[in-house]
């Protein structure tokens, strides 16, 4: 995982990568919630700019 300062958003703005669990959850790292002053119950606006899929290897062909 690593962590971008974006300037010039006009607001708040990190960039990281994170992996989905659970199927439909992200976490945000602790140390991006800190930087940014995200709470428990704040609601943040997320943008997706690129899937990264993982690389399906004879262990895991069969799964999703």
């Amino acid at each position: 995982m690593y962590c971008v300062w974006c300037a010039g958003l006009g607001g708040v703005g990190e960039v990281f990568v994170a992996r989905v669990v659970g199927g439909d959850k992200v976490t945000i790292p602790l140390a991006v919630r800190e930087l940014v002053g995200i709470e428990d119950d704040d609601y943040v606006r997320l943008s997706i700019v690129e899937v990264i899929k993982k690389k399906k290897t004879r262990k895991n062909a069969g799964r999703k």
